[in-house]
């Protein structure tokens, strides 16, 4: 029997959602396992860090712990004590002690390890005692110097010095029958030099005394700042030109050009001048020059040049100057006389 268009659209939508709630099932499964791989493999990855820490820490201690082979007193006890103790006899000779004593404490045994302890007692300077730790903690061996005593000895110099030291024995030390032979460590300061230098010039007995305090320096005064010279005033008149003489004789007129101004000046005999810095009076006009007069100074200006020429008349010359021939820089100055004088020049310029 057929189906109707109603119950074929039904078992298609019921068809969809089996699929899409099966589909469902399946994503969230696989999600499920891929949550769980990626937590295991954040585990893997953590766990695998702590084990690398763990070797790299191993290897660290084993790398000091075969340092500590080497460096270890003899394997031997007796040996290590014997050869030691030699040892710390000649680095005091060395360094300078006298009356020297030492004494072998009993051996204590750690397990994996013996302590030896030695009490080293002598009579020393603070140089001596500088020189005997700089060999000592040279050594590079498994000691180490427990306690120092240094007692001044009356009306002397030197000192009665005791230590306690302590050296290591490790029962699988690479050396077993002597002192391991090791390069010398190097310390913070280079030379023994230095040392004996920063500590057998101190007086360890005595109370401290700041040292004085440095002279406090002068201030320093303040630089000198010279202002620079004002500049040169501007004088218009170097640049005012007599350009031209116009007129009758008897009534002459003079024109200046005053070339920074811009203005044409025009003055008369017996008129006053004033231009940039220059003030003075037209003494005298001709047909090519003119005289001025300032401050008891005279001068001639020709036709051409500027109201400051280079030569100047000194008070009381009574004369003026010539005009300057060509390609020359000098003038000279021609004495005025009489008034039969003045006539002839002023008659030789109307002729000229």
């Amino acid at each position: 029997m057929g189906f109707s268009r109603r119950e074929l659209a039904l078992a298609a939508i019921v068809g969809v959602l089996l699929v899409a709630l099966a589909a469902r099932m399946i994503f969230s499964e696989l999600w499920g396992t891929g949550r769980q791989l990626r937590q295991l493999r954040d585990n893997l990855e953590r766990q695998a860090g702590q084990l690398q820490t763990r070797l790299e820490r191993r290897e660290k201690l084993e790398s000091q712990l075969a340092d500590f082979r080497r460096r270890s007193l003899p394997a031997n006890a007796e040996v290590a004590r014997s050869a030691y103790g030699n040892w710390l006899l000649k680095i005091a000779k060395d360094a300078g002690f006298q009356n020297t004593f030492l004494e072998i404490g009993e051996v204590r045994s750690g397990g994996t390890h013996q302590n030896l302890r030695f009490t080293l007692k002598a009579e020393a300077s603070l140089e001596n005692v500088t020189r005997f730790l700089f060999a000592f903690y040279s050594a590079g061996y498994l000691h180490k110097l427990r306690t120092v005593t240094l007692q001044p000895r009356e009306r002397s110099s030197r000192l009665e010095v005791s230590m306690i030291l302590d050296a290591l024995v490790l029962n699988d030390a690479e050396s077993k029958q002597q002192l391991p032979d090791l390069p010398a460590r190097s310390l913070r300061l280079a030379r023994i030099e230095d040392y004996v230098r920063a500590l057998s010039g101190r007086n360890f007995f005595a109370a401290y005394s700041p040292p004085p305090p440095r002279p406090a320096s002068p201030p320093t005064p303040p630089p000198v700042v010279v202002p620079p010279p004002p500049p040169p005033r501007f004088d218009a008149s170097r640049y005012a030109y007599l350009t031209g003489i116009v007129g009758p004789p008897e009534r002459l007129e003079a024109w200046i050009m005053s070339r920074t101004e811009g203005r044409k000046i025009v003055v008369r005999e017996g008129d006053r001048i004033e231009v940039g810095l220059l003030r003075a009076r037209v003494r005298r006009l001709d047909l090519r020059h003119l005289e001025l007069e300032s401050e008891g100074r005279q001068w001639t200006v020709f036709i051409g040049q500027s109201l400051r020429p280079g030569g100047e008349l000194s008070a009381g010359t009574g004369g003026f100057f010539a005009p300057p021939t060509s390609g020359s820089t000098q003038v000279t100055p021609i004495p005025s006389g009489s008034s039969e004088g003045a006539q002839e020049r002023s008659a030789s310029e109307t002729a000229g």
